[in-house]
């Protein structure tokens, strides 16, 4: 009785031991480095732009879960593995601002060995039982390459630069056209040359020609004789217009 107990025992360690190396070997195999080569949320392809821009790769390893943008490491999260399960389920704890939150997700290969991460899109959520985001709606899944141990981390691209916003010419105003010339205004002078005023013609009645002084505004009549020859001219032309 005795020895069945104690071979009993040995064969219930050998199936925990056999048991744990199969858990531990697909869990091995998910540590190391892996470049992010796609997404899928809600049921559609994200573009590369989109992805790439976020997180560029994903490292595993030590209990942690690393993410990187461009060879910079931008978050670092407890990561807990059940590799009993298909597909394997993990637990992540993602800490944001101060505050921690659980994601709850799973791993699986595709048939080219690379390795799908899927999560719910709400923290707290259950793992998926499936990655087939054509089932599941609220899904979102990263697909990642496994990148060799010894290639280096890509150097961070520099920022991009924004080019000088060209210096902003005020606008000119209008220029306000030049006030009309006042034709009736003029310099005349008297017939003896002695006198002359810059003064608006104002009628002309008779032999009599009415003016406004321009320096004062004071209206003036001289007769037509008393002004200059020129100035007579003027009147006999624009009488004649």
């Amino acid at each position: 009785m005795g020895c069945t107990n104690r071979r009993l025992i040995g064969i219930a360690w050998l199936l925990l031991v056999v048991s744990l190396a199969n858990a531990a070997e697909p869990q091995a195999l998910l540590d190391g480095r892996w470049r992010t080569v796609g997404m899928a949320a809600l049921g559609r392809i994200m573009p590369d732009d989109f992805v790439r821009e976020r997180v560029s790769e994903m490292e595993i390893g030590g209990g942690k879960l690393r993410l990187y943008s461009d060879g910079k490491l931008v978050e670092e999260d407890d990561l807990t593995i059940d590799a009993t399960k298909s597909p394997m389920t993990y637990q992540r704890k993602v800490v944001f601002e101060g505050r921690v939150s659980v994601q709850n997700g799973a791993f699986e290969f595709d048939d080219k060995g690379r390795l799908r991460m899927g999560n719910r899109l709400d923290p707290g959520d259950p793992p998926p039982k499936t990655l087939n985001i054509r089932e599941t709606d609220d899904l979102a899944v990263h697909t990642y390459e496994r990148v060799p141990k010894d290639q280096p981390f890509p150097t961070p691209r520099a920022p991009r630069q924004e080019p000088p916003a060209a210096p902003q010419t005020p606008p000119t105003p209008p220029s306000e056209p030049p006030p009309a010339k006042n034709e009736k205004l003029r310099t005349w002078s008297s017939a003896d040359g002695k006198f002359s005023v810059e003064a608006e013609f104002l009628s002309q009645l008779g032999n009599n020609v009415k003016l406004r002084k321009k320096a004062d505004g004071v209206e003036i009549t001289v007769p037509l004789d008393k002004l200059s020859a020129p100035d007579r001219d003027w009147l006999k032309n624009r009488s004649g217009r």
